[in-house]
């Protein structure tokens, strides 16, 4: 049952993984690209909620900016 898995690992689909997380880099923001379709976002016990806040806020922009 997916709804009783904790983890720190997110992934997603986007039109360009690359491009993305490229993107983001220049937002101080890292995430991997998986392959052709998708990005993988890992978070570690140093990270806070303001700092997952900051990481969605660059994802979104980022994906505005694209288009």
């Amino acid at each position: 049952d997916p709804s009783e898995i904790t983890t720190n690992i997110v992934i997603f689909t986007v039109a360009d993984p690359g491009g993305l997380c490229a993107s983001l880099e220049r937002s101080g923001v890292r995430m991997g690209a998986l392959d052709a379709s998708r990005v993988r976002a890992v978070t570690h016990l140093d990270v806070d909620s303001a700092s997952i806040d900051a990481a969605v806020e660059a994802v979104r922009g980022a994906l505005v900016a694209a288009g």
